[in-house]
């Protein structure tokens, strides 16, 4: 799943802090594109002018409750206040200066939230004015750098900044100087939305190469102004959005044993590895006859899913489509007992093994009693609900990819003796109800 969080705020009740009016636009123009399916992709709530106590507990909910590959972003833009210890905080709403730890967002606060969630997916964009933001009287007691790498520190975690410090403008009573908040907003926003951000030119676009693509124009507009980046321990290269000019990337969704990503991109919950174009030799000398003979295949290079589709995001299929599976359809499907197979009347995806089992204790999973049909159909929802194509891998796709980085003869290694049961789990596999000539491989797990 991809969940942004998008919180603003341009009017404050403290006098001391400057009005700003770029927050409010800067919400609404981020939102639309990462929102666009054929963008990003993300579902997107936006928090505008509210209070400290409403905007702490929308970001502790939304960081609640998530799954490991959740994909989520929270961005803030308004006011960063440190205080006389060099804590930093967010302004809100009815922020008051001299009641920081009241009325503000503690930065600690917020790393400790993201830091507690399941979710090892974050990304952290501070659109903060720092410029500009005290009225004349106050003295900033610290340094000018506010240090954010050491204020939202965490696992599996990109950190985007506007910049790394402090300025203040101060003349009379009035508060000189314009936040420069909107230049590193309006990048980000078009970099996404017109695709220039995509600087290798394959159709998507990382978090490296966005920042690489704001830093370079937020420079050349404001020199004075440099965005800052950290990933913190993260596992891969985090891929934000596709390219809206390029070609559609091709995604096989399947199941991948042996894999250490290199790119990956989250789609409805499930984690897509980048896999490189290669040539490899595939079949077998001593399989079955149809292996044989071990020859040369290319394969182009690809994004595959590496965990299987789920009973909870194949129950959130359903729920949205109203689709009725090929078992539930017939009434019956092949369960194994006793070591046969045999035709259950009402086992289905819902009741794997016949109509008195559930999976309700069972969300995580993989789906089972599903046919090639079934895979297909849920491919081209997840195809329009992502903006991506997505479709079930090829016969070599998928060899090469279970072969893993080393060619491995089994996803176990390369043992020259099958492990007992190996042919028992190969036909349980392909025992599942499928059209005629069918192979059940790929988006969809067909074990029990």
């Amino acid at each position: 799943m991809r969940s942004a969080l998008i919180i603003a705020n341009s009017q404050y009740d403290d006098d001391v802090l400057r009005q700003i009016t770029a927050p409010a636009k800067d919400a609404e123009s981020l939102a639309r594109v990462l929102a666009d399916p054929l963008i990003s992709g993300f579902d997107v709530k936006t928090v505008l002018d509210k209070p400290s106590h409403f905007v702490s507990r929308e970001i502790e909910t939304f960081f609640a409750e998530r799954n490991r590959d959740d994909l989520l972003l929270l961005y803030f833009s308004g006011h960063g206040v440190k205080d006389e210890d060099g804590q930093l905080y967010l302004a809100t709403a009815d922020t008051k200066h001299k009641l920081l730890r009241s009325t503000a967002l503690w930065a600690n606060f917020i790393n400790d939230v993201m830091r507690q969630s399941r979710s090892r997916c974050q990304i952290l964009l501070l659109d903060c004015c720092y410029s500009g933001a005290f009225a004349r009287g106050m003295t900033a007691k610290d340094t000018a750098y506010v240090g954010t790498k050491e204020h939202f520190e965490g696992r599996g975690r990109i950190v985007l900044t506007a910049s790394d410090s402090m300025q203040y403008a101060f003349e009379g009573d009035r508060v000189e100087g314009a936040g420069a908040g909107s230049v590193f907003n309006r990048n980000i926003v078009r970099g996404l939305e017109t695709g220039e951000a995509d600087l290798n030119g394959d159709g998507l676009i990382s978090m490296d190469e966005l920042y690489n693509y704001v830093y370079d124009r937020v420079s050349a507009e404001t020199p004075s102004q440099l965005p800052r980046k950290w990933a913190l321990e993260g596992e891969g290269e985090l891929i934000i959005a596709r390219n809206p000019r390029g070609s559609p990337p091709k995604l096989a969704a399947v199941e991948l044993q042996v894999l250490i990503p290199k790119r990956t991109i989250l789609l409805g919950g499930l984690q897509f590895c980048f896999i490189p174009g290669a040539t490899f030799p595939m079949g077998s000398d001593e399989g079955y006859p149809n292996q044989r003979p071990r020859h040369p295949v290319r394969v182009s290079a690809f994004f595959l899913a590496s965990t299987p589709v789920t009973n909870a995001q194949f129950s959130e299929f359903v729920r949205q489509t109203r689709y009725a599976t090929d078992a539930e359809t017939e009434g019956s499907a092949l369960c194994l007992r006793d070591g046969e197979w045999r035709i259950t009347a009402g086992a289905n995806w819902r009741r794997p093994v016949g109509c008195t089992s559930t999976i309700d204790d069972k969300p995580h999973h993989p789906v089972v009693q599903v046919t090639w049909n079934d895979t297909v159909v849920y491919c081209k929802w997840l195809s329009g609900t992502s903006g991506f194509t997505l479709d079930l891998p090829t016969e070599a796709q998928w060899e090469y990819a279970a072969a893993g980085p080393d060619g491995h003869l089994w996803a176990f290694g390369s043992m020259s003796v099958a492990r007992p049961g190996t042919r028992a789990r190969r036909e349980k596999v392909r025992g599942c109800k499928q059209s005629p000539g069918s192979e059940v491989a790929g988006v969809l797990e067909t074990r029990t």
